[in-house]
């Protein structure tokens, strides 16, 4: 049975070692991008998501809560709820 090899592939040895050297770092990667291929499509894709994230930001960012002016308004709509809001909020220092 034939190997797979891929374009820039060091050999199966290679990335045995590159795990057993995790094993021996204090805080390892959640993810670790093994060769020079995976690395580039990686980063070819982050790029393309924050290309586009930057594109819809002030949309995206529109819907931030107006925390102190929620919690105004849910206080005179229902004084009962309203100290329950503000700790969901973090504003309880208001109340």
């Amino acid at each position: 049975m034939a190997a797979l090899v891929m374009p820039g592939d060091a050999g199966p040895s290679a990335v045995a070692l590159a795990i057993v050297q995790l094993t021996q770092e204090r805080n390892p990667p959640l993810r670790l991008l093994l060769g020079s291929d995976a690395y580039a499509a990686a980063e070819k894709n982050d790029l393309a998501r924050l290309e586009e994230a930057r594109i819809w930001r002030k949309l995206g960012v529109s819907t931030d809560l107006r925390r102190s002016e929620e919690a105004a308004n849910i206080k005179q709509e229902n004084p009962k709820r309203a100290k329950v809001a503000m700790v969901r909020l973090g504003s309880l220092s208001n109340s």
